[in-house]
């Protein structure tokens, strides 16, 4: 009879470059290259989370929708993302633009991150103290 310590145990091979992504996420910003860079940089444990980060260059009704068509995409591929993220400015846009692109996404469970004046007010403000009024062209120099 074999004993339990003899008997040959089925080794299978180590699997490499096979992650288990639990959360994808989709951050889509207005701006080309500041908010873009800005959530490239930030620290996440990769073996977590999927970050997509994409520097639309939109303005926020037409973000949004970019969203959506996005998040679709990648419902129809199989790779669905558990959050997508519209990141722009509140910048001098009609306060409907703004409300309708709030609501669109909204309606389409999209999330909204935004600054008031600018991303780049925000940026600036964590590398300077301020406690002046800035206004967005003062700072940029």
């Amino acid at each position: 009879m074999e004993k339990a310590w003899q008997r040959k145990r089925p080794y299978s091979k180590r699997v490499s470059n096979d992650r288990h992504i639990r959360n994808r996420i989709l951050i889509l910003c207005e701006g080309g290259k500041t908010e873009p860079n800005y959530f490239r940089k930030f620290p996440v444990n990769i073996d977590l989370v999927e970050v997509n980060v994409d520097g639309a260059g939109a303005n926020t009704i037409s973000l949004v929708k970019d969203a959506i068509r996005i998040g679709q995409e990648a419902i129809e591929r199989g790779h669905s993302y558990n959050q997508i993220w519209c990141v722009f400015d509140r910048d001098s846009f009609p306060a409907g633009n703004f409300n309708r692109a709030f609501n669109l996404a909204m309606r389409n469970r999209i999330r909204i991150a935004y600054s008031n004046q600018c991303f780049e007010l925000w940026y600036f403000l964590h590398y300077h103290f301020s406690d002046a009024a800035i206004d967005r062209y003062s700072y940029t120099q």
